[in-house]
């Protein structure tokens, strides 16, 4: 607990290879904090442009798509719902290609696992495709503070290790 106080703390899986914790230094601030329509003016002229100009692109073919079918939610644009709806659609599994271009070789695991009581995270489950799953997004930004380790000697763990944060 004092490595993590420190920031200092890693995660090792089964297979041994390690992942730090940080701070997502590369990360992308979700908030455009100071240049939030230059952002959303770029991603809309290049971004979305180049990908969905490639009609044998599954996320082309996955967006279109989803824009028929997605239900717009509360407090959410057209395009956050339909970005929702593509990311979590087992249809066209853009969710599979996003995770290994987050993390290599990306898998849930029962080793190392976090329950995370979070107040800038956005539940995001009535929005998903897939009802049986609920999904929080939290921002990058936000930091957290261990509370408590609870290890595979505790009653109902579902991990090996569970980080309280």
């Amino acid at each position: 607990l004092i490595l993590a106080a420190l920031g200092q703390v890693s995660l090792t899986t089964v297979e041994g290879q390690i992942f730090p914790l940080d701070m997502a230094p590369n990360s992308v601030d979700d908030q455009y904090n100071g240049c939030r329509e230059k952002m959303a003016n770029l991603v809309e002229t290049k971004y979305m442009k180049q990908e969905m100009s490639n009609s044998e692109s599954k996320f082309a073919n996955a967006w279109k798509l989803a824009e028929k079918k997605c239900k717009p939610g509360n407090n959410l644009t057209k395009t956050h719902s339909v970005a929702i709806y593509v990311y979590t659609s087992s249809t066209f599994e853009i969710y599979k290609d996003f995770n290994n271009a987050v993390l290599e070789q990306s898998f849930f695991g029962n080793v190392s696992c976090f329950e995370i009581y979070t107040y800038d995270g956005a539940d995001v489950t009535k929005y998903f495709k897939l009802d049986h799953e609920k999904e929080v997004l939290i921002p990058p930004y936000e930091t957290f503070k261990f509370t408590a380790v609870k290890t595979r000697g505790q009653k109902y763990l579902w991990c090996e290790t569970v980080y309280l944060l």
